[in-house]
């Protein structure tokens, strides 16, 4: 590849975006002038798709997309100049500012595609339950970012006391008409729909037969809402919550509040799955926990559902020791060797999500 400058901008840009994402919602937009990689949020392509730009699961994306390019960087060699992320630019969508420097962009080498971090992905299928090596818990219990920490689970009876705090949370996510819009927007039925690059491919979830079918029928809210009535809120949140109770392990990400944290736990969110899918261990994020917390304090969350809401904070954070720490659920990851490979899951193409600016 030709020793120019923009095909390594370009490459850490590809690089950035195998970050995880919220429902492969993908709402940035990278720009290069010459000199400096600006990360913002699209606001013009996905505002009212997906979380918002300063929602902490957008914020756990940028410390991802951050992490990617801190590893790219480091295995090119390349000193990246990062200006000090503030809490106002965070929460308006102005994420960062990098400062590459052009006659530092040489050459990629012909192996950079194979980097770990181009092989992580999520796996929601079913896990064996081989224990995990010491030193990967080791790793992953002694690394922090900032102030953000991981914690592991792997006492069964702690394991299925989650798997039950996952299902009340789901509960409260299948009866939310607002989250469940969202969800609707973000599923991709058919290869046409596969083929755009973005959201989540049904494929990619543990479906028995037909389900695709269900899922596609029940993304009107109308419907949803009818069969609520008959408590199907009650079978899905017990479908969603199994896999966490049959989970060989747990791992907890949290932070203190305040959106640098936030980032701050992307990254090391990031960190943890791509070095555990680097090890053959599969990874499966359930954000669901963290989401309806952040609803309750925003009062986002319907009334009569506020008290389970409630009720959840308080396990929660008997159960992950958050209160007494300053500390709140960013993250809860199960994961194990898998049984199978899964299929993953898309980018949007590049020119969707970077524009070059340095010839205009």
């Amino acid at each position: 590849m030709p020793a120019n400058p923009i095909y390594t901008v370009k490459f850490l840009v590809t690089a950035a975006l195998q970050a995880p994402l919220a429902d492969n919602s993908q709402p940035w937009h990278f720009t290069w002038d010459g000199t400096y990689l600006d990360l913002s949020y699209d606001t013009d392509r996905v505002s009212g798709l997906t979380f918002r730009a300063d929602d902490p699961a957008t914020l756990l994306s940028v410390g991802g997309v951050i992490e990617n390019l801190t590893q790219v960087a480091g295995y090119l060699g390349l000193c990246i100049q990062h200006e000090e992320m503030s809490e106002t630019d965070l929460r308006v969508g102005t994420y960062f500012r990098l400062r590459l420097e052009p006659k530092e962009l040489a050459e990629l080498p012909r192996d950079c595609d194979d980097l770990p971090l181009f092989h992580r992905h999520t796996n929601r299928l079913p896990f064996k339950h081989s224990p995990l090596p010491d030193d990967i818990t080791a790793w992953m219990t002694n690394g922090q970012e900032l102030d953000a920490r991981a914690s592991l689970i792997t006492n069964q009876e702690e394991i299925r006391g989650i798997a039950g705090l996952v299902r009340s949370a789901s509960e409260i996510r299948f009866q939310t008409r607002e989250v469940h819009d969202w969800l609707a927007k973000s599923l991709r039925f058919s290869p046409r729909e596969v083929k755009c690059g973005d959201g989540l491919d049904v494929e990619t979830l543990d479906l028995p037969p037909g389900g695709g079918l269900f899922l596609k029928f029940i993304s009107d809210w109308r419907r949803m809402a009818f069969l609520n009535r008959f408590g199907i809120f009650r079978m899905l949140s017990m479908i969603d919550s199994a896999p966490v109770g049959k989970a060989p392990a747990l791992v907890a990400i949290s932070s203190p509040t305040g959106a640098v944290q936030v980032v701050a736990a992307g990254q090391l969110l990031t960190r943890i799955w791509t070095r555990l899918n680097a090890e053959g261990i599969a990874v499966h994020p359930y954000y669901v926990i963290p989401d309806q917390l952040q609803r309750l304090r925003q009062s986002r969350i319907p009334d009569y559902l506020v008290n389970q809401a409630r009720n959840l904070e308080y396990q929660g954070d008997r159960t992950f020791g958050l209160k007494e720490n300053s500390m709140e659920l960013r993250m809860l990851l199960r994961i194990g060797y898998p049984k199978k490979k899964p299929v993953r899951s898309r980018r949007l193409p590049l020119d969707t999500v970077f524009t070059d600016i340095s010839r205009k």
